[in-house]
């Protein structure tokens, strides 16, 4: 086995499987991740070789092996297919499914959920109930107080909302027909196969760099979807309309979206599954019913919800003074210390800040590989 500090030659799916993993102290890893492969590698032939390879390499010097899917929710197709089963096999094959975890980011507490916590694969699943981590790992030496100074509110909302889908249309349509964009940075339709749709919109590039200013960063090619920072336009807009990841009345989905209006300071309206507001405040975080109307947030039919959605967009337009962020203070530094409490009892073991490593395997000679990424130093 070699270990080299690799760079971008590694990155090639079509040569190499990677596996993520989270270097720990002692020589040992945290954990090694075994969800980072495309769906067809679980069914193929090769993928109880790899499987097999990557444990009896590494099955001394990992404290954890983990399905982990930080950035989404398990569906139940990926339980019923061969997945899971397969990991586990493997696993019990060397007496390590003692070390085994089934995580995602689910907030959901209904029906809906309990094929993961129900048969053999019950046991091994485990709930990261918020994406707090992405931002505050990075930001982590950043205080409430360093963050603060940097706000600069020059808009009323902001509302980043990538890949079209029919809430996202009905926000955009809303902004637009009010003409709520004219006071807004939106961004609209971003991904590469959807370069020329007519509602195409970016954010301007003198703008989308991040408040940092970290050098790595250049004005000319940063992109809000970064995770590795964040925009200006968090500290250049009051009120963030988050278009959450799920809009099916199933998983309650609390993503990085709204971790960054948390860690940047921002009153936010969410754009997701009815009860996500009153998920957030199950774990102790403070909303902003009183200012505007958040009932939205109790309706369960998604036409009645949207609406409702767009009369508090309006009522903020209309109603709500910049000037009244001074009186939402202690509920902003509330979430803010919650969030980084939460991170450092919990979220941090799941997330590869400072030093993530991949595990890289050759698909073709089975040769096995350490690819290393040294943090960026922030520039603050």
């Amino acid at each position: 086995m070699k270990f080299p500090i690799n760079t971008e030659e590694y990155q090639d799916d079509r040569k190499y499987f990677y596996f993520e993993c989270k270097v720990g102290d002692g020589g040992m890893y945290d954990w090694i991740n075994l969800a980072n492969q495309y769906e067809a590698f679980y069914e193929s032939e090769d993928s109880k070789n790899i499987l097999d390879l990557l444990v009896t390499n590494f099955m001394f010097s990992t404290r954890k092996w983990v399905y982990l899917e930080q950035h989404e929710i398990i569906p139940p197709e990926n339980y019923e297919r061969p997945y899971l089963k397969f990991i586990l096999e493997i696993l019990k094959r060397y007496n390590q499914e003692n070390k085994f975890e089934i995580v995602d980011i689910d907030l959901s507490k209904s029906y809906h959920v309990d094929y993961k916590t129900k048969g053999e694969l019950g046991k091994y699943y485990k709930s990261l109930p918020l994406m707090i981590g992405e931002t505050n790992s990075l930001l982590s030496k950043l205080t409430y107080d360093f963050i603060k100074s940097k706000k600069n509110i020059e808009k009323k909302f902001m509302c980043l909302m990538a890949r079209s889908r029919w809430e996202r249309t009905q926000i955009f349509s809303l902004l637009y027909e009010e003409g709520i964009e004219k006071d807004s940075y939106i961004s609209h339709h971003t991904s590469p196969d959807e370069m020329y749709k007519p509602n195409r919109v970016l954010l301007p590039k003198d703008v989308d760099i991040p408040f940092n200013e970290d050098k790595a960063f250049s004005k000319n090619t940063w992109n809000y979807n970064q995770r590795m920072g964040i925009s200006s336009v968090y500290i250049k807009s009051f009120c963030n309309i988050i278009c959450e990841s799920k809009w099916d009345n199933k998983h309650i989905q609390i993503s990085e979206k709204t971790d960054k209006a948390i860690t940047t300071l921002q009153p936010f309206i969410i754009v997701g599954n009815y009860n996500s507001l009153k998920a957030l405040k199950s774990y102790g975080f403070k909303t902003f019913d009183r200012w505007w109307d958040e009932s939205y947030d109790d309706v369960e039919n998604n036409d009645e919800r949207m609406d409702a959605i767009k009369k508090t967009i309006k009522y903020i337009n209309d109603n709500v003074s910049i000037d009244e962020y001074k009186s939402m203070e202690d509920v902003l530094k509330h979430n803010f210390d919650l969030s980084q409490s939460l991170f450092k009892k919990e979220h941090y073991k799941y997330y590869t800040n400072p030093i993530p490593e991949q595990i890289v395997i050759d698909k073709k000679t089975n040769e096995i590989s350490l690819r290393k990424f040294f943090a960026k130093n922030l520039d603050i």
